[in-house]
């Protein structure tokens, strides 16, 4: 074939004997010119790399001005640490360095024997310790897991705020609320390879500051399966570059619990599968019936549910409602293989990210302690009190009392129409209705759960005067705010004005 054009159109017979004979020769020329330039191109390659390492052992041995003292400098500081210098100056472990001064350099001279002199001495440096000397010791890696339901949305709002403050102090915030856990790590074998957030997010922003102090906060993280593959894989991703530590936040279990029960219930929450649609009458009493229970009915089941299948305290904690607080599950399983350190939600409620600030970057040097001590907790950092469901329980009454059409109007839609009714129109408030409220026994066994949780996680705190006194009273703020209540709706719609609403 003749593909000399790159074309193989055009072919013409050959003789196979003739074409062997012009063919061969010409092959074995070519090959031996390229041994013989490969050849050529080693012997140069070899000659001058030994060319060099002529000249490095050459440099090497040649004497230096210095070398002398160089030699000498173990002796030096030994003398300086039998007289008690070095220690005033350079301690063991410590990293700051030493420039002898003359005085120093005569008494060295007079007992060493050494002819020192001062711009000749290299500084004498003792052994480096320091944590931010990226050369010897890892960066810090600062997590915040939560749990939920424990101040994370203001911390986060805060933290956006403070960014530039936290950098002061070497910390890099990254991306809030990554979700990885329920992304990717809450699977055994986890599905990270699936997850955008993790190939796209959270890889990315460690690779594009692998030198740099970071501070992370996602309080969903603290529900990752406690799994081998998981902590490998957050060992090679984290642990490898940075000094990995978690931040778990405790928060008073009768506080806990009923903001839980309000986010738990929301419209699209996995947790208790409630969504925009109508409930139907037919799955009343299916554990799953698309109704929000009363806080009092919540209660009661989340103590009596024990199955992962059905139970989302389970699902989330991996333990029984009552048992260990969220806090102590999520501490338990990441100390086993991180240092955890506790936050006090309840230190100082009127300047909550001050404390914060103050606990997890301590001491006198923190620029964001020093500037939340300052400026205080503003209310924009606060997230808005925790609505009601009382208002979608009224419109459920309602369409079981077949006073509106579920083809016509939308569940989400009667609701806030009810809230603007009552609380625009007739001026009151969620708690302006017949009420259902938790037992005297319910409470009871809130209060004393409670309890013990504190005096088992803050032992010392819950001794002064701010614990269990303080503990008891805010239950009792709680009670007269009929926070542990929710509307008794069958009651409620039973009221003409609302029926004709």
């Amino acid at each position: 074939k003749n593909c000399s054009n790159g074309s193989l159109s055009k072919t013409r017979v050959i003789n196979v004997k003739t074409f062997k004979q012009s063919w061969y020769p010409r092959q074995q020329q070519l090959r031996l010119h390229h041994v013989l330039r490969a050849s050529l191109v080693l012997l140069f390659t070899g000659v001058f790399f030994m060319y060099l390492r002529i000249i490095k052992t050459i440099s090497f041995h040649l004497p230096k001005e210095n070398d002398f003292i160089a030699a000498q400098e173990p002796l030096v500081i030994k003398h300086l640490r039998s007289n008690g210098t070095v220690n005033s100056l350079v301690p063991q472990h410590h990293e700051d360095s030493v420039k002898l001064e003359a005085p120093m350099l005569q008494d060295l001279s007079h007992n060493t024997g050494i002819a020192l002199q001062s711009n000749k001495l290299p500084i004498i440096s003792a052994m480096n310790n320091d944590r931010n000397n990226k050369n010897n010791s890892k960066l810090k890696f600062v997590f915040h897991i939560g749990p939920i339901k424990t101040g994370s949305t203001t911390l986060q709002r805060a933290y956006i705020k403070d960014k530039a403050v936290l950098q002061k102090d070497g910390y890099l915030y990254g991306p809030p609320r990554l979700n990885l856990a329920n992304q990717c790590l809450d699977h055994k074998p986890n599905r990270c390879d699936e997850s955008d957030k993790w190939r796209t997010v959270f890889l990315p922003y460690l690779q594009s500051h692998s030198e740099e102090n970071l501070f992370l906060s996602d309080e969903i993280f603290g529900t990752m399966a406690d799994w081998d593959g998981n902590w490998n894989l957050l060992q090679n991703t984290i642990g490898k570059t940075w000094d990995l530590s978690f931040i778990v936040t405790y928060r008073r279990f009768f506080e806990w619990f009923t903001s839980f029960y309000f986010q738990a219930h929301k419209y699209g929450m996995p947790a208790s599968r409630i969504t925009t649609d109508w409930p139907i009458a037919a799955n009343r009493t299916e554990r799953y019936s698309n109704r929000i229970p009363t806080i009092s009915a919540y209660f009661d089941l989340l103590k009596k549910e024990k199955n992962e299948l059905t139970s989302v305290y389970v699902q989330r904690w991996g333990d029984t409602f009552g048992k260990l607080h969220p806090m102590e599950v999520i501490k338990s399983k990441f100390e086993k293989h991180y240092p955890v350190k506790v936050f006090n939600f309840h230190q100082d409620p009127n300047n909550f990210v001050g404390s914060f600030y103050c606990n997890v970057f301590p001491g006198p040097q923190s620029h964001a302690c020093t500037h939340r001590n300052a400026t205080g907790t503003s209310k924009s950092d606060h997230r808005a009190r925790s609505g009601s469901h009382n208002y979608d329980m009224l419109s459920i009454a309602a369409l079981d009392a077949n006073l509106i059409n579920p083809r016509v109007l939308q569940r989400a839609a009667v609701a806030e129409a009810a809230r603007r009714h009552q609380e625009e129109v007739l001026n009151l408030t969620d708690k302006d209705f017949p009420l259902t409220c938790m037992s005297s026994e319910q409470l009871n066994t809130l209060l004393e759960v409670s309890l013990q949780f504190e005096q088992r996680i803050l032992p010392e705190w819950y001794k002064t005067p701010r614990g269990e006194e303080e503990h008891r009273e805010q239950f009792k703020s709680y009670v007269l705010e009929q926070r542990f209540c929710s509307i008794n709706a069958t009651e409620a719609i039973k009221d003409e004005n609302w029926r004709n609403f």
